[in-house]
């Protein structure tokens, strides 16, 4: 089942599955002391659609407070590498917020559009999940530029994260 978000195209989506959203619970920030988590998000394109089937991270050198993640990015081209050879593509990355309603800090924008257009793929955007204490932000992005998905509520019907728009 997992959450549908739509890519703006009449009925392309992103899908991300059950088991990603269970990794991400898994790194809430939900108490005081919890540091910020994160990692990369795998998956594959069909039919336009884009399905989100693995989440990574995070890994033991990742530096990690509790409003600051800094990814181990030589652990996280290994795991770029081991997952295409089981025919998985990079799609984007994800990471934690002590926020109930996260949204994307400047350091975050600045990160993923470096990663965009350092990376070697054919994709047209990199995916960006921020796991909230209470919901998820979804974006697309590329070198400059960045749009939110909305969440599919139903067939037809779209919203907003927890209502939000």
């Amino acid at each position: 089942m997992g959450c549908h978000y739509s890519l703006g195209l009449v009925r392309k989506r992103l899908i991300i599955e059950d088991s990603v959203l269970a990794h991400f619970s898994e790194y809430r920030q939900n108490g005081e002391n919890s540091t910020e988590a994160g990692g990369q998000l795998f998956g594959k394109i069909a039919d336009g659609n884009v399905v989100v089937s693995h989440a990574t991270g995070p890994n033991k050198r990742d530096g990690r407070s509790f409003a600051l993640f800094v990814p181990k990015r030589s652990h996280e081209q290994g795991d770029i590498n081991r997952l295409f050879k089981k025919g998985f593509h990079y799609i984007g990355d994800w990471h934690t917020h002590p926020q109930r309603s996260p949204r994307p800090s400047s350091l975050d924008l600045k990160s993923i559009s470096d990663t965009f257009i350092k990376s070697r793929h054919d994709l047209d955007s990199l995916v960006l999940v921020i796991v909230g204490t209470d919901g998820l932000w979804v974006s697309l992005h590329t070198a400059d530029k960045y749009k939110r998905l909305k969440l599919v509520l139903s067939e037809g019907n779209e919203g907003g994260v927890n209502g939000e728009e």
